[in-house]
């Protein structure tokens, strides 16, 4: 991997499971931030597995609002992704507070990270992008758009014999609308605000774990 871009993920590498029931709903944390009229699109779906030191997962979601094109602009390590439609995934350890941040766009081509020591913390210095090694795919089809990601289960630049390991995680996504963003979160986040950065909410993560 280089600077401007994420390994891409072989569809071998994809996440496996039976069927429906592996899939969980992401739920709408923040429904007052937008001021469509219902029904709302529907919420996006995830499923994942830890296994070999390394978090898979898999997230499907409808045709955003805004046309495909859009997200073709961004390529490479982007900061303020956030900025348009995406996919995040945050691992966390909680003996230190220390966690990772991940953010993947819909064209497959764009992503962005950043290690922080606490919330919205960033550490000092930041890591390289490469050293963040995320490989990820995207797959459009009639009815939307899924995501298979990888990412590593220990904070960038870790040795094996170093790395203490994350053992909470959350996976999220924003979708920007015409009436306002919608925020999904898999864990049930309590603030009054738009907040991924809730370490103290986010879920266990065993290691060796399918869903």
């Amino acid at each position: 991997m280089n600077n401007n871009s994420a390994d891409r993920l072989p569809a071998e590498a994809a996440p496996s499971g039976a069927g429906s029931a592996d899939w969980r709903e992401l739920h709408l944390p923040w429904p007052d931030f937008t001021t469509a009229p219902p029904p709302q699109p529907a919420a996006p779906r995830v499923r994942w597995k830890t296994a070999d030191g390394f978090l898979h997962w898999e997230i499907t979601c409808q045709l955003p609002l805004a046309d495909r094109s859009t997200f073709e602009k961004s390529t490479g390590f982007v900061e303020g992704l956030w900025e348009q439609d995406l996919v995040e995934c945050f691992l966390a350890d909680s003996r230190t507070g220390e966690y990772v941040e991940y953010n993947f766009s819909p064209n497959g081509h764009a992503w962005w990270a950043a290690h922080f020591t606490a919330p919205r913390v960033r550490h000092n210095a930041q890591p390289t992008p490469e050293s963040f090694q995320p490989r990820f795919r995207t797959t459009w089809h009639a009815t939307g758009w899924t995501a298979a990601i990888r990412v590593p289960l220990a904070a960038p630049g870790s040795t094996a014999e170093s790395a203490s390991g994350f053992d909470k995680f959350n996976l999220t996504a924003v979708r920007h609308t015409p009436e306002g963003p919608l925020y999904h979160s898999l864990a049930a986040l309590q603030s009054g605000r738009p907040d991924f950065h809730l370490p103290g909410f986010w879920l266990p993560l065993k290691a060796d774990e399918s869903r």
